[in-house]
Order: C-alpha cells, then structure tokens, then sequence
C-alpha cells in the first residue's frame, strides 16, 4: 500500500506530462510505476527508448509497489494534502482511494 497526498499526485502528474515525454494524447495509455520503501516514493516510467525516474518523500510507513496508467493521476491529483491511497490488487491492476470536498 502507498499513500501520498492529492498534491504529491500533481507533482507527479506534472513530471510525467505526455507531451513532456513526447508521447500524443491520444493511443496506449503507457504505465507508470511506484515504489516507495524507506520514507522515499520511486516513480518510474519507461517507453520505448526512454526512461525517466522521480524520487520524492513519503510516509516512511508506506512500502510496496503499485503500477496504474499515466492518466490515473489526473483522477486524484489536487492541490491539497489529502490522503491518496493506492493498492494493488493484481499484478497489473491498482484500486486508487481519496476523498474530494468530504466526499
């Protein structure tokens, strides 16, 4: 499991811009995966040629490893510091959990 803040979301969402990747808005939705062990979130990202990596904060009592589509982040992303939490629930699949205005 791996919790990060609606705000961390959107940092993230901005590092990993398809055109910043040079990828077009429309086609395969590439898969973006997280790891956070140690107090530290590893965002890893691959396609094709390239290979980018962010590293960034977190709780130090989240660990595990998720994997959901780059467009995933723009559901949950804010500007605030509420909880998002994601697990996974199969090898491929991840359940993404936050609330929005309470809800």
């Amino acid at each position: 499991m791996i919790t990060l803040t609606r705000r961390q979301a959107r940092c993230l969402r901005g590092v990993f811009r398809r055109s910043t990747l040079g990828l077009t808005q429309r086609g395969p939705v590439p898969l973006l995966f997280l790891h956070a062990e140690n107090g530290l979130l590893r965002a890893h990202y691959r396609y094709q040629a390239l290979a980018v990596e962010y590293v960034t904060g977190c709780d130090p009592a989240c660990n595990g490893m998720v994997v959901l589509p780059l467009d995933a982040l723009a559901e949950f992303e804010g500007r605030g510091e509420e909880s998002v939490v994601l697990e996974a629930v199969a090898p491929e699949r991840t359940a993404a959990r936050w609330s929005d205005r309470g809800i």
